[in-house]
């Protein structure tokens, strides 16, 4: 569950750093989702 909280970490942090990266964001979630 650690490696959870830290993808769930990074997205959160990329998403206001990138102003409108929002489907950036989304492409990380599968990276996350395919690593679990």
């Amino acid at each position: 569950m650690r490696k959870k909280r830290e993808g769930k970490l990074i997205l959160v942090e990329r998403e206001p750093s990138g102003g409108g990266g929002r489907r950036e964001g989304e492409r990380e979630r599968m990276v996350v989702v395919k690593r679990e």
